[in-house]
């Protein structure tokens, strides 16, 4: 990937995708809201379903964690 004509992005792509984290993410868990909240850089939590829900992380980096 180029940006103003300098090589910013290197690889392929599959392995760039897993160097960067992501801020949001749907799971399926038998934890609670609250259970979910109470982990660390969990910023917000919505259930959209039974045992579904859209987590939004403050630290993009722990959602492999997760």
């Amino acid at each position: 990937m180029l940006c103003n004509e300098e090589v910013i992005l290197d690889g392929f792509v599959q392995e760039t995708r897993e160097g960067y984290g992501r801020t949001r993410l749907t799971i399926e868990s038998t934890l609670t809201k609250q259970e979910l909240l109470n982990i660390a850089d969990v910023e917000s939590v919505k259930e959209t379903s039974t045992s579904a829900y859209h987590l939004i992380l403050e630290n993009p980096f722990i959602a492999r964690d997760i």
